[in-house]
């Protein structure tokens, strides 16, 4: 019903809405006061590596916003203790809804978390490692014909961070567009670098979200 550029409009319009009723859910889940509630909402929504990769026209990366729901499943789960059949469904489908959006990055990272999350905490290793294969099941149309051409060879790892330097770079730095087009790495753009938060954004990831629940 709509030309490329209206759909992909209005398609992250409805990603970014179902991200922040994500978002709300956990809010009320939690009881989260306005003050962390606002930071939490604007580092989900308004990161660099969201922001940049939809800027340079990746608009797969608008499955990101989804990742509330990811977040408040993992979060229930660790609460709770268990999870049965219906906590595996809703996963999986969730990381279906996400590959069928073309937000493939975010559906291995989900995967890789997953698997992680298994390995660290044993007790959860069943209901985790159901819904990845599930995931994967559901998703078998899409992943497999890739699969199979990066197992045919010719694929090659374009890179990661260079150095910790630009990891930070990518944390508290923001660039002019013009600058972060004509980056300074051969094999990628900055916006794979960028995943700017600000000087504030960072501090309060460390304190709050790492020293204080350490």
């Amino acid at each position: 019903w709509l030309d490329l550029g209206a759909f992909v409009l209005v398609n992250t319009l409805l990603l970014y809405s179902a991200g922040f009723v994500g978002l709300m859910l956990l809010r009320r889940r939690y009881g989260l006061a306005p003050v962390p509630f606002t930071a939490l909402f604007l580092l989900f929504n308004f990161n660099g590596h969201i922001t940049a990769h939809l800027a340079v026209g990746n608009s797969m990366f608008a499955g990101s916003f989804l990742l509330s729901f990811f977040v408040l499943l993992l979060l229930q789960l660790v609460d709770e203790g268990r999870a049965g059949w219906k906590w595996v469904s809703q996963l999986s489908l969730l990381l279906f809804i996400l590959f069928l959006q073309g937000a493939f990055h975010q559906f291995i990272w989900c995967l890789m978390f997953l698997f992680l999350l298994a390995l660290l905490h044993p007790r959860y290793a069943a209901p985790l490692f159901k819904a990845i294969l599930f995931s994967l099941l559901l998703s078998l149309p899409r992943v497999l014909p890739p699969a199979l051409e990066f197992a045919a060879g010719g694929m090659a790892f374009i890179s990661g961070f260079p150095t910790l330097a630009d990891l930070l770079a990518g944390l508290v730095v923001l660039k002019h567009p013009s600058a972060a087009i004509s980056s300074p790495y051969s094999s990628l753009g900055w916006w794979e670098i960028d995943h700017y938060i600000g000087l504030v954004g960072l501090a309060f990831l460390v304190v709050c979200g790492i020293y204080l629940t350490w």
